[in-house]
């Protein structure tokens, strides 16, 4: 094994694992809530088949806790084009759901590549920027823009707005980290705001331009005759605001939000557990995230510094916009909540998030070399 590889277990970080634990029991308790359809009478156990998918992420994160996180960053370029690879493979022959191309049908599952995109993206990016420093300069900046753009570019494609929007800040937050002028970022998302009208009239589709209409305020008064994105969120904030202080209980939510296993399963919290129980889960989030931010600054090796603030701001991110739309604070963009809303692509990409973030804490050794066991090499 070599210098620097070899994992020290005392570092293993016990708080993260705890409130993955807690989380994955919310998940399952609240996915039973809502497989159940009063107005139907008709349920989906929903918690089972997640149930499955955390045992398989549990085994995958032991595993991956052996793999030194300097071995991924060897490989970050091969795992880039895999990941652009499948993001192409979509757009040719993926399944279509809701008008969406986003998954390919492997029979026993419906694989997301755009969700594991979000993980690719911060390992690259990290192992690109680790060995750099043109990026201190405008012009430097092309390149991890366009590491970046690319992925984004093929995800808007699907078309999957709210994931292509969370590549924005984990690549200005990494860039920032790295110590990339902030005048210089500043001036390139004055750029990007000066191009949101041509994105918005020419990239946009109908429904995501609506979703954002709704959030200003547009149909929401209206919702019997205003469009299914404003339907979806006047059912969630009655959903939300029906919860009161302590909540209905546990299995006694009687308002049925669309999709509220994936994209609205905080509504599912807040109704049955009400103003207490929300604020105890984002407690949760804000633990889980502060563990992160330790790793971070506690982290002597850059590139596992770049992995971990890139991690970071892909949950907080992710999270906020999530709980966001729920209560009218964000666009509803289909994002799902961390480690509790159902799904497996969305689950495992997490997961091998934070695995990188345990990688890091168990290998602090400082390492020289570019190359993983080699000497230095161009990136």
């Amino acid at each position: 094994m070599t210098p620097g590889s070899k994992p020290q277990w005392r570092r293993l970080d016990g708080r993260i694992l705890a409130v993955l634990g807690v989380l994955a029991l919310l998940s399952l308790l609240f996915l039973h809530s809502a497989g159940y359809d009063p107005a139907t009478g008709r349920y989906v156990a929903f918690w089972k088949k997640q149930l499955v998918w955390y045992l398989l992420c549990a085994a995958v994160l032991v595993v991956l806790l052996r793999v030194p996180y300097r071995a991924v960053l060897h490989h970050a370029w091969p795992i880039y084009g895999a990941g652009v690879g499948l993001l192409l493979l979509v757009l040719a022959r993926g399944t279509v759901i809701n008008h969406a191309r986003r998954w390919i049908d492997l029979r026993f599952m419906l694989l997301q590549p755009s969700e594991f995109m979000k993980v690719i993206l911060v390992i690259a990016l990290a192992r690109y920027i680790r060995w750099r420093d043109d990026y201190k300069k405008l012009r430097g900046l092309v390149r991890p823009f366009a590491i970046a753009f690319v992925p984004m570019a093929l995800i808007l494609r699907q078309p999957d707005l709210g994931t292509a929007l969370l590549f924005v800040p984990v690549l200005f937050v990494m860039l920032f980290v790295a110590g990339a002028r902030a005048r210089h970022l500043l001036l390139v998302a004055l750029m990007g705001l000066a191009f949101l009208p041509v994105v918005f009239f020419g990239v946009l589709k109908d429904y995501q331009r609506q979703r954002i209409l709704v959030f200003l305020g547009a149909g929401r008064d209206e919702p019997a005759a205003a469009s299914a994105e404003a339907y979806h969120l006047v059912r969630s904030e009655i959903a939300v605001g029906s919860g009161g202080f302590f909540g209905k209980g546990l299995g006694e939510g009687d308002q049925r939000v669309p999709y509220n296993e994936t994209d609205f399963i905080f509504t599912v919290i807040a109704e049955e557990w009400g103003f207490m129980g929300s604020l105890f889960v984002i407690l949760l989030y804000v633990l889980l995230l502060a563990f992160t931010a330790d790793t971070a600054i506690s982290a002597r090796e850059p590139s596992g510094k770049l992995l971990t603030a890139g991690v970071f701001t892909l949950l907080l991110v992710q999270t906020s916009v999530n709980i966001g739309m729920t209560v009218g604070l964000a666009p509803i963009t289909g994002l799902t909540l961390p480690f509790l809303s159902y799904g497996g692509s969305s689950l495992l990409s997490l997961t091998l998030a934070l695995a990188l973030v345990l990688n890091v804490r168990l290998r602090p050794d400082y390492v020289f070399t570019d190359d993983y066991g080699a000497g230095p090499s161009p990136p």
